[in-house]
């Protein structure tokens, strides 16, 4: 059973998610923030979403005690960095669209 519940009063959670039968909790941050916790028993579900503070109960009930992934993956796929002057040269020889970005590149640069 899926389980879905919002926080709209909550300045750190914006929703939990809670995969009963196997016991893992998804929650959005208000922060962009996606992460997943497993062996969360329903009892601690229970308690998050009951409580008058999830995000405090959050805080001292699990975080720290439960196996975390981040699940947000896109943001950090998405995280510009910048590029060496070898690679846009190079880029700028297999293309001609790269060739004028290489020249608006290097007139920044200077």
């Amino acid at each position: 059973m899926m389980n879905l519940k919002q926080f709209p009063q909550s300045t750190r959670l914006q929703y939990a998610l809670y995969l009963e039968d196997e016991w893992v909790l998804i929650l959005k941050f208000r922060s962009g923030g996606l992460y997943s916790y497993s062996r969360i028993s329903p009892s601690v579900w229970e308690k998050l979403t009951t409580a008058p503070s999830p995000g405090t109960y959050f805080s001292a009930h699990v975080v720290n005690r439960y196996y975390t992934v981040r699940m947000d993956v896109e943001k950090t796929r998405t995280t510009r960095t910048r590029k060496s002057a070898a690679e846009v040269t190079k880029e700028s020889r297999a293309d001609p669209a790269a060739r004028q970005a290489a020249r608006t590149h290097n007139a920044k640069k200077n």
